[in-house]
C-alpha cells in the first residue's frame, strides 16, 4: 500500500506511525471516498489490542494516515524467539482473535491479517494493524486495475480462498476467521497451510488422537 514512516502530530505532540499510500491507488475520486469513509470507520475502533486510526488526509498530492505507533515485534517473530508453547500461542492469539471481533461487531472486515500486521509490545500485548483499510482497496474497481493480472498478494499464504480467487462480492467475516486459523496455523506447525516444508526449525505439527 505503500510506505510507513515515524512521525510526530503537531497537534497533539504524539508520536504517531504515518503511513503514505501509493498514490496510483486513489486515481478516481471514488476511491478517495471509499478510503475516506472507511479510515472514518476504523478511527471509531476503540480496543486495547487494535492500534488506534488517529487521523487521515491528503498533503502535497499522498493520502496518507496517522495510526497508534506501536514499538513491537511481529507475532511469529516473538513465538520463534522465544520457541512458545502451543499453549502459550494460544494465550497469545486470544485478544487478536478479540479485537477482530470486536471489529466485525461495528461492521469492520480487516482482509488482510497476517502475521506482520500483528505487532506484540514490550510488555507482550499483541496489537492488529490497518483495520479496514485493506476492505478498500479490494472493494474498488479502479483500484483493482492497478494490480497486475498473476501477481499473488503480499498475504496470499493467509487469504481466504474466496479472495485468492478474487470473488469479492462473498467476502464477510468468515474471511478474517479463515486468516486467524491460517495465521495461528503458522505460528504453532512453523509452516502456512500452503508451504509443503517446515519453515520455522525443529518445529513439526503435534500429532492429535484421532477419534
Amino acid at each position: 500500500m505503500g510506505a510507513v514512516w515515524r512521525a510526530v502530530q503537531l497537534g497533539t505532540g504524539r508520536e504517531v506511525a504515518l503511513k503514505l499510500l501509493d498514490e496510483k491507488r486513489f486515481a478516481s475520486a471514488e476511491a478517495r471516498t471509499r478510503f475516506e469513509r472507511e479510515v472514518k470507520l476504523a478511527s471509531r475502533l476503540e480496543h486495547a489490542n487494535i492500534a488506534r486510526v488517529y487521523d487521515s488526509g491528503l498533503n502535497a498530492g499522498v493520502y496518507c494516515y496517522a495510526m497508534e505507533l506501536i514499538e513491537g515485534v511481529n507475532i511469529d517473530r516473538l513465538v520463534e524467539a522465544r520457541n512458545l508453547s502451543e499453549r502459550q500461542i494460544v494465550r497469545l492469539m486470544l485478544p487478536v482473535c478479540e479485537a477482530v471481533q470486536h471489529a466485525h461487531d461495528r461492521g469492520v472486515v480487516h482482509r488482510d491479517i497476517k502475521p506482520s500486521n500483528v505487532l506484540i509490545d514490550p510488555q507482550g500485548r499483541p496489537h492488529v494493524l490497518d483495520f479496514g483499510l485493506a476492505k478498500t482497496l479490494i472493494e474498488d474497481d479502479s483500484i483493482e486495475s492497478v494490480t497486475v493480472e498473476g501477481d499473488v498478494p503480499l498475504g496470499s499464504a493467509f487469504i481466504s480462498p474466496e479472495q485468492a480467487a478474487g470473488r469479492t462480492a462473498s467476502i464477510d467475516a468468515c474471511t478474517d476467521v479463515y486468516s486467524l486459523g491460517a495465521v495461528l496455523y503458522r505460528l504453532v506447525t512453523g509452516t502456512t497451510p500452503h508451504e509443503a516444508r517446515p519453515s520455522r526449525p525443529g518445529r513439526t505439527p503435534s500429532k492429535r488422537p484421532t477419534g
